[in-house]
C-alpha cells in the first residue's frame, strides 16, 4: 500500500493507480479499471482539499467492484497542505481504527494513505450516490435534524466516559484544538476581521473579539464535563440523508477533526450552524431534550437534562470559535462560499444572542 505513488490531483488519480490502489487493499482482486471520469464536488463548502468523485468502468467487473468511489486529497498549496496534513492523518485513523467498531453509519475506506515528507493524502471513500447530501446554506426540516441528533447521540453514548478514547494518540481533547488556543484563536480573530469584519453584527463581534481573553479557560471549562468522541464538524455538508428503502437513514463522513469532549459539542455546532434562528428558537429545547432521551436509552448515566442544556449553552462558543477560526483561513470566495459564510454570521450571530454568551465572559 505505502509502495504506490502519492497523486497531488486528480489528473494523477489514473485508472492504472487506481487498479493497485484497490488491489492492495483487497477490494477488488482480478478486476482491472479501463478507464475513469471525473467531477469536483463540494465547492464553496469550505473543503480544505480536493474532492472528487471518480466513475469507474473495467475490463472484467467482479460483483466487489465499486462503481465510483469519492477521492479526498489534500490541497495542492503547499502552505494550505502542511496546515491540514495532520487533519487528514487523524481522518486516516478515523476510517482505520474507529469506523470499523461503532454502528454510526460511515463511508467505507476503500484506500487511504498519508505522506508526512509531502504531506500529501488521500482517501478513497465508498460513494453515498443513493442519498442526498445535506446544504448547510438551506437548513434541514425538524425531522431531519431529529434524526441527526438520535445517529449521534448512539455514537456519544458508545464512547461516553469511555477511557479508551484517551489511548488514541490522534484524538485531541477540545481544550487543545487551535480555537481554543489564545493565542491562535487572536490570530486568526485578526484575519476573520480582515476579510469580514464589515459583515460582523453585534453581539457576534463583540462577544468574538472578547473571547480571545477567555478561549483557554472555556476550552478547560469544556473539557471539565462529562466526555465522549465529537465529530466536530457535524453539520449538514457532512451529512447524506438516505431515501426511503434505500440504504442507510443518514450517513456521516468528513472526519478531520474528532476530538474529545462533552457530546452537546457537537449539537450546539449543528443548531447554530444548520438552522435558521426562528427555526431554532421554536425547536432547539426538543431538540435537545430527543438528544438526551437518546443518550439515556443507550446506556448513559447520572446526566440529567439540566445538565446536558447547562452543557449545551457552554458549547455554543465552539460553533462561534470556528466560524473565526474557518473564516479565516478557508476560501469563501465562490458563490456558493459566500451565501455559506452570510448564513453563518447570521445564525451564529442569533445563537451567541440567544445564549447570552457575553454573561459567560464575565
Amino acid at each position: 500500500m505505502t509502495e504506490l505513488s502519492m497523486p497531488a490531483g486528480p489528473d494523477e488519480v489514473t485508472p492504472e493507480w487506481l487498479t493497485q490502489a484497490l488491489r492492495s487493499t483487497g477490494t477488488i482482486s482480478r478486476a482491472k479499471i479501463v478507464a475513469s471520469q471525473s467531477e469536483r464536488l463540494g465547492v464553496g463548502q469550505g473543503f480544505v482539499g480536493q474532492v472528487y468523485r471518480f466513475t469507474l468502468e473495467y475490463g472484467t467487473p467482479e460483483d466487489s467492484s465499486p462503481r465510483s468511489l469519492v477521492a479526498k486529497l489534500s490541497s495542492p498549496d503547499p502552505d494550505l497542505r502542511a496546515l491540514t496534513f495532520a487533519l487528514n492523518q487523524t481522518e486516516l485513523h478515523f476510517y482505520q481504527e474507529i469506523a470499523p467498531q461503532v454502528q454510526l453509519p460511515t463511508p467505507r475506506l476503500y484506500y487511504g494513505a498519508v505522506d508526512p515528507d509531502s504531506s500529501k493524502s488521500i482517501l478513497l471513500l465508498e460513494d453515498i450516490s443513493n442519498a442526498k447530501v445535506g446544504d448547510n446554506v438551506a437548513g434541514c426540516s425538524t425531522e431531519e435534524a431529529r434524526l441527526a441528533f438520535q445517529q449521534i447521540g448512539g455514537f456519544h453514548a458508545q464512547w461516553w466516559d469511555n477511557t479508551g478514547v484517551d489511548g488514541l494518540s490522534w484524538l485531541r481533547p477540545v481544550s487543545g484544538l487551535p480555537l481554543f488556543d489564545p493565542e491562535s484563536y487572536q490570530h486568526r480573530w485578526g484575519m476573520f476581521t480582515e476579510k469580514f469584519g464589515g459583515q460582523l453584527p453585534t453581539p457576534l463581534g463583540e462577544v468574538a473579539e472578547e473571547f480571545g481573553n477567555h478561549a483557554g479557560h472555556i476550552g478547560d471549562r469544556l473539557m471539565g464535563r462529562r466526555t465522549t468522541m465529537i465529530h466536530g464538524d457535524y453539520r449538514l455538508d457532512n451529512l447524506f440523508f438516505g431515501h426511503l428503502g434505500t440504504g442507510s437513514a443518514l450517513t456521516v463522513f468528513d472526519w478531520q477533526v474528532p476530538a474529545k469532549g462533552p457530546g452537546p459539542v457537537d449539537i450546539a455546532y449543528f443548531t447554530a450552524f444548520c438552522l435558521e434562528p426562528e427555526h431554532r428558537r421554536r425547536e432547539e429545547m426538543d431538540l435537545l431534550k430527543g438528544y438526551h432521551d437518546c443518550l439515556v436509552e443507550n446506556g448513559v448515566r447520572e446526566y440529567e437534562f439540566d445538565q446536558c442544556r447547562q452543557d449545551y449553552r457552554l458549547s455554543m462558543f465552539f460553533p462561534m470559535a470556528r466560524l473565526v477560526t474557518a473564516g479565516a483561513i478557508l476560501d469563501f470566495s465562490s458563490a456558493r462560499g459566500r451565501s455559506l459564510i452570510s448564513a453563518l454570521i447570521e445564525r451564529v450571530n442569533a445563537a451567541v444572542a440567544d445564549h447570552r454568551l457575553g454573561e459567560l465572559l464575565a
